[in-house]
Parts: structure tokens; C-alpha cells; sequence
């Protein structure tokens, strides 16, 4: 989905807010989904990530990086993450932005309030900004299935929660749906790619702020 978001978005600064799964902040899953030329607009990326080690790992590949940085955050606390000097270097908040919440709020359970987490990072941004996230459901999904995904995650610092297609969509807060809305990621503006990837899991959206 991602590659079909960036060639849709305008030309923003993007905050990517990702997780210490993915170890490379030079984000081959966002700058290789790029399509040819875009590097030339001199996007600011933003990845924050919590482990330490991550951490170091992301400054060694971003050595010699000018448009990318890498900060150790907890996506938890959206104020630390937006007040940082790092990113405030890179991208102006007070201008249109695009924020990449993707595969990352689905590892916020309901006792820290993702509902509440989301809009704040959404009443950070600049009008004009987009909002991009996905998320795990639990409508139309087999119940066995989340349940066996949930007892992966079980032990771990960030558990796993599936939530309904009614509270993803919710997440948009006022952000204007752009067209398809909130559907499944690969029925997201498709290309040819995408049916390789199909899977009723997961709901991808993409909103702009009025």
C-alpha cells in the first residue's frame, strides 16, 4: 500500500512512526516505495523507536543521511516525540505534513487510550496534513485465527488488539477520507501488485486535515 500512498501523496514532510521490528530507518519500505524522481523533492522522514539498540543500529546506516533521522520515543508520548529537537530540525510542524502510523497503533491496547493518543498526534498537525494508518480488524476475520496471532503477542511489551472496522475508521477523527475510504490495504487504490498481497486483515485509510 504503501508505494500506492506515495505516489497519491503531495509533497509533505513525512513523520514515520515506526516500530523496533522494522531496523532500518533509511525505510525501505517507505524511500524504496518511492516512485522514480521522488527523491529529488528532499522529503524529511522522522522514525521513532523505542529500543535502544534499534536505535544505534538506525544512526550508523543514517551516517551520512541529511533528510532522515532516528530517535529513541515511545509512541506513547506524543509530546516528547513531537517537541524533539531532531525532528523539529527536519520538519516544520506548522506546515502540511504526512504522518505514517502504520502497523503501529494496533500495538497500543485500550488501557493507554489509542483513541486519545491518535488525536493528538492528528491536533499536532498543520491543516492540509494527511494522515496515513492501517490497523488489524476483527470484523469479517476468522476468530480463530486473531486468537492465535493474539497468543503470539501475548508475552510481549506491546500486545497485539484487533479492533473493529467502526473504531479504525474512528481514528480519522474530522480528517477528510480520501477516496476509496477506510478499506482493506490492498483494495486501496489497486494496482497490479496489490491482489498478491490481499488479506481481510488489515484496514489502511488515508485522511487530510481541513
Amino acid at each position: 500500500m504503501l508505494s500506492r500512498v506515495l505516489v497519491y501523496g503531495p509533497d509533505l514532510g513525512t513523520l514515520v512512526l515506526a516500530s523496533r521490528a522494522d531496523p532500518d530507518p533509511r525505510g525501505g519500505k517507505v524511500h524504496g516505495a518511492l516512485p522514480p524522481g521522488r527523491h529529488a523533492l528532499h522529503r524529511a522522514h522522522y522514525a521513532a523507536r523505542p529500543d535502544p539498540i534499534v536505535l544505534a543500529h538506525g544512526r550508523a546506516l543514517l551516517a551520512d543521511n541529511r533528510s532522515t533521522t532516528v530517535i529513541q520515543a515511545d509512541l506513547r508520548h506524543p509530546e516528547t516525540i513531537l517537541g524533539h529537537p531532531e525532528l523539529c530540525e527536519l520538519i516544520d510542524l506548522a506546515e502540511p505534513v504526512a504522518l505514517l502510523l502504520v502497523a503501529m497503533v494496533q500495538f497500543v491496547p485500550d488501557g493507554d487510550d489509542p483513541e486519545g493518543l491518535v488525536a493528538a498526534y492528528r491536533d499536532a498537525l498543520a491543516p492540509g496534513s494527511h494522515l496515513v494508518l492501517t490497523h488489524l480488524t476483527d470484523t469479517g476475520t476468522d476468530p480463530a485465527g486473531r486468537a492465535a496471532a493474539e497468543a503470539v503477542y501475548a508475552g510481549a511489551s506491546s500486545p497485539l488488539t484487533f479492533r473493529s472496522a467502526a473504531r479504525i475508521a474512528g481514528f480519522f477523527g474530522d480528517f477528510a477520507l480520501v477516496e476509496p475510504g477506510v478499506v482493506h490495504a490492498c483494495d486501496w487504490r489497486p494496482d497490479e501488485e496489490a491482489a498478491e498481497f490481499r488479506t481481510d486483515w488489515l484496514l489502511s485509510g488515508v485522511a487530510r486535515k481541513p
